[in-house]
């Protein structure tokens, strides 16, 4: 049977099922976030000691020790809450996009690069030893600023035509990407379909190994299922303090072990 002829972009769009747009944004703090989650000051007046207590100093020191708890506790959650910044987009900010097209293209990786001349990397192919017999050579894209990376990013989603393959893409990536563009007015070149249950377009891989329930991190699919972390003693939480190179590596690392979920996957789920 003679495969009948596509149209120019029928042809592109069948060439990008074949050739997704593979994801991964790191994210940090907003250098704001301090303005915006503000330490709650806990109600010291409303402690009071139990009413058998009648010795003045037992009295007194149980109101110290229990204010001294409240304050402690509260300084505590202020911590936890800005540690947990970068994981939402109202309180951080993206700084690097780590990207393939195609399972077997090359790992790309775009960054805002920090401040400090000796953090800088070039915009070249890095070659690390070890982790380039892995991954194959990093290519590297600096942008000014976060805005500059974002506009690029998403003519890279044009051109892939909405076929993405991410892992959380559906709950984190693409709503954060989202809401920061938005707060740097820089608008989608297209509208991501953000609809469960779905895996033709924004191919969820966590979503679709775990059925849209509660699912496990990539870092552990990888250990159980025998892929390679390139970056085992990195993780998401060090991302502000990498500087650039290391963040090119660990991003890439990211790239690269969705890219082996994928293979992986590829026969069972689809």
């Amino acid at each position: 049977m003679t495969e009948p002829k596509l149209r120019s972009d029928e042809r592109v769009a069948a060439e990008m099922k074949k050739r997704p747009l593979f994801f991964d944004i790191e994210t940090t703090a907003h250098p704001r976030v301090k303005e915006w989650i503000v330490k709650e000051k806990p109600d010291l007046s409303s402690v009071r000691a139990p009413s058998n207590y009648k010795d003045p100093q037992k009295i007194s020191d149980y109101v110290r020790k229990a204010q001294e708890t409240l304050i402690a506790a509260s300084l505590l959650a202020h911590t936890d809450k800005i540690a947990k910044a970068p994981l939402d987009a109202d309180y951080g900010v993206i700084r690097a996009i780590g990207y393939r097209e195609g399972v077997e293209g090359p790992i790309t990786v775009m960054i805002v690069p920090k401040a400090d001349a000796e953090s800088s990397v070039p915009p070249a192919s890095i070659v690390d030893g070890d982790l380039s017999d892995i991954m194959g050579p990093t290519a590297v894209g600096l942008f000014d600023t976060e805005a500059d990376m974002l506009r690029h990013w998403w003519l890279l989603f044009k051109r892939a035509r909405k076929q993405t393959v991410g892992y959380n893409s559906i709950g984190f990536d693409f709503p954060y990407l989202l809401r920061r563009s938005m707060d740097l007015r820089v608008k989608p070149s297209l509208q991501p379909d953000l609809r469960r249950y779905q895996y033709k377009g924004n191919m969820d891989l966590m979503a679709i190994m775990f059925n849209w329930g509660r699912a496990k991190g990539m870092k552990f699919v990888c250990k159980r299922y025998g892929i390679e972390n390139p970056n085992p003693e990195l993780d998401g939480s060090q991302v502000a303090n990498m500087d650039d190179a290391t963040l090119v590596q660990y991003a890439a690392g990211d790239i690269y072990m969705l890219t082996e979920i994928h293979r992986l996957m590829d026969g069972f789920y689809w």
